[in-house]
């Protein structure tokens, strides 16, 4: 039996197949976020990072975000969302807040209703 042509349901099943798979990768990889004494990063190594966020702190223990960088293989998949995300996680479990610098971050932060309890305005 030949091939269908793109476009047909069996060439559109293969499409949403892969994307699953690329899905899938990407989900096994944030489960690979690790926590530095400033920030978080995605990756093995620490001096090759793939994926990172990284915050400061002020004396009175508020996290300030200075910059998210996604590399370009991973950029669109909602990597540095997570970033953000799992920093607001932090904040709530330590009690402080957080001053969004970082553009990508504070851009979050405007957009994400369920952060305004740690941002410090």
């Amino acid at each position: 039996m030949p091939n269908p042509p793109n476009g047909s349901p069996n060439s559109s099943t293969a499409a949403l197949a892969e994307r699953s798979d690329t899905n899938e990768k990407r989900w096994n990889e944030l489960s690979e976020y690790q926590q530095s004494a400033n920030g978080f990063y995605l990756g093995d190594n620490p001096d090759d990072r793939d994926a990172e966020i990284e915050f400061s702190r002020r004396s009175d223990g508020t996290i300030v975000i200075l910059h998210t960088l996604v590399s370009d293989r991973l950029r669109g998949q909602g990597i540095g969302q997570e970033l953000v995300r799992k920093v607001v996680e932090l904040a709530r479990e330590e009690g402080v807040r957080i001053v969004p610098l970082c553009p990508f971050a504070k851009a979050q932060f405007q957009r994400v209703e369920q952060y305004q309890d740690v941002w410090a305005r």
